[in-house]
């Protein structure tokens, strides 16, 4: 699951220029490019005319573009180098409002990015920022003229909008959560927790806590399915799965409660971005030996002293399926069908935060 930090206020109708002129930028090489007037740059990104017209003539002032009088502005060349044609790939996350990304974030879109990038000295990415309706992400991301599109964890109101931007021959990839119109690695949260609960009860745990935070009813109906798979394949009673889903101060008290009523734990698997319950596991229960602690979606630090599995995505053979049929849409996207990977998981055993290696 992808944590990013959203902004929305005014600045980032400046950055939506900002980013469409370094486009023209990059895309001029040597040859100096003629920018659109500010009234015609507020109608295409959906911003007043002075919030255009101070954009213009603060990129003016940092070097990037010169005033022609009357005529407007041209790009100054060579500003970000020249590397001969360029290709540019726009990278958007969730709603596109996300600007601050979790050290988790850049962990899955980096495999991803790279296998892209590292392909032709003739690519480079930029981050798009969308704000308004679903209808106006069409005309925004047209506007940028972009080789293609990397699109992480899409929000589900912008599945019309991703379909037809690919059906009109913008190559387009989805990783995460996708929207299922465009070629995609997704994580399948079915298949993921039956393999983790199968590693669970392959153990001989026999009474394993499901904690979680905020899971959407979605989500979590697909964490239950795969847990249930497993139990019925081992004839394990899913009653016996005590499951707490809440924000963390919520699930904290219930499981003191759980706990004041005797009962006990063999094994707690924390799924989806559980960081903040660590040290209330490590105070309350023998994670060392008795209960084993399983990390889904965990990003560990050094200062946490992880002991359990750490649950870790394979994202290196996905991100080159993804990118080789990325490179096959931008030579003929009209004919190729759309390709869904699954990210898989596997388990690295953790002792006192360090990775135990032959396990």
């Amino acid at each position: 699951m992808v944590k990013t930090v959203r902004l929305e206020n005014p600045n980032t109708e400046f950055m939506k220029i900002r980013q469409y002129v370094v486009e023209l930028i990059v895309r001029g090489g040597s040859e100096p490019q003629k920018v659109p007037s500010a009234r015609k740059l507020a109608q295409m990104f959906g911003v007043s005319h002075p919030t255009a017209l101070k954009a213009l003539q603060s990129l003016a002032e940092n070097g990037h573009l010169v005033a022609c009088g009357t005529s407007g502005y041209l790009t100054v060349p060579d500003r970000f180098g020249n590397w001969g044609e360029m290709k540019i790939i726009g990278i958007v996350t969730g709603d596109g409002c996300n600007v601050l990304f979790s050290r988790q974030h850049i962990a899955v879109s980096s495999p991803f990015l790279q296998e892209i990038l590292r392909r032709s000295g003739s690519i480079s990415a930029q981050n798009i920022y969308l704000q308004g309706t679903p209808e106006n992400a069409v005309d925004i991301i047209r506007n940028y003229n972009l080789d293609g599109l990397v699109w992480f964890s899409p929000d589900p109101k912008y599945g019309e909008t991703i379909r037809i931007l690919r059906e009109s021959g913008l190559p387009i990839i989805e990783v995460g959560f996708v929207t299922g119109n465009a070629s995609s690695a997704r994580w399948n949260f079915v298949e993921d927790h039956y393999q983790i609960m199968n590693r669970i009860l392959d153990e001989g745990r026999k009474h394993p806590l499901i904690l979680s935070t905020n899971c959407s009813q979605e989500l979590y109906s697909e964490i239950l399915a795969g847990l249930r798979r497993s139990c019925e394949e081992h004839g394990f009673p899913v009653e016996q799965c005590i499951l707490v889903n809440d924000d963390p101060d919520s699930a904290m008290r219930q499981i003191r409660q759980l706990l004041n009523y005797g009962l006990t734990f063999d094994a707690i698997l924390m799924t989806g971005n559980c960081y903040c319950f660590w040290n209330f596991l490590k105070e309350h229960f023998d994670v060392d030996s008795q209960c084993r602690v399983f990390g889904g979606d965990l990003v560990l630090f050094s200062d946490m002293n992880f002991t359990g599995y750490a649950v870790v995505r394979k994202l290196e053979e996905p991100a080159k399926i993804l990118a080789d049929n990325f490179f096959r849409q931008m030579e003929s996207p009209a004919n190729l069908p759309m390709t869904v990977v699954d990210i898989g998981i596997e388990f690295v055993l953790y002792e006192d935060g360090r990775p135990v290696l032959n396990q």
